[in-house]
């Protein structure tokens, strides 16, 4: 039961988006959709997008709105892609919000306070959450670089089907436990970890040893 999904979390300054300024190259943005797409089609599996991030949740929703344009436009110019828009998103409420234990979303779910540690422990519990619906996936991935990502990278990590990519623009701690570490930055060293991912399941399809340099 729910064989056939890729798990592919990830945060967004330093990983989407430039740390400097918040922006993106949409040029980087469709190779990171080349590699989802890649995985996507080795391994047969439909890619599930979420987005986790303690910014507030009115900017979340333009930036998944935004994200999904852009997955639009990938798919039309790219016919053998078929990546679905944002499955899932975590943001923190807005001062002038509150918190309701019953509140039901659609894509974007509240951290469910303001939390003292930046938002670690709401990542992991959407990470979490999202590993029990779907226990059986082909892969989850992990892209972040803050000390906010740990928890939840260290969820992904439970799984023996679990990866965990970040740039050279990473927190110490980050780097330790990541399994691939980019020596580029922001969303070039997560386009560089997808694409080691890619290589290893290509490898393991076809019976070979993984040459696990720049691997952990």
């Amino acid at each position: 039961m729910n064989k056939n999904v890729i798990l592919y979390f990830t945060d967004l300054e330093g990983t989407m988006l430039r740390e400097k300024d918040g922006q993106y190259d949409r040029e980087e943005l469709y190779k990171l959709f080349g590699q989802l797409s890649d995985l996507q089609n080795s391994l047969q599996a439909d890619v599930k997008i979420n987005i986790v991030s303690p910014i507030f949740m009115e900017h979340m929703k333009k930036i998944v709105s935004h994200f999904n344009l852009e997955i639009a436009r990938y798919n039309r110019s790219n016919p053998s892609s078929r990546l679905d828009e944002i499955n899932a998103a975590m943001a923190s409420l807005d001062s002038n919000q509150y918190f309701d234990p019953n509140y039901t979303y659609d894509v974007i779910e509240p951290f469910p306070r303001i939390a003292e540690d930046g938002g670690e422990r709401g990542k992991m519990q959407h990470v979490s959450n999202w590993m029990d619906i779907f226990p059986n996936a082909k892969l989850y991935i992990y892209a972040g670089n803050g000390r906010n990502d740990i928890l939840a990278m260290r969820k992904v990590l439970s799984s023996p089907r679990g990866a965990v990519i970040c740039p050279t623009n990473s927190r110490t701690q980050v780097k330790e436990i990541a399994t691939f570490v980019s020596d580029k930055e922001d969303m070039e060293g997560i386009i560089e970890g997808l694409s080691r991912l890619n290589e290893r399941v290509r490898t393991r399809q076809t019976g070979k040893d993984v040459d696990d340099d720049g691997d952990r």
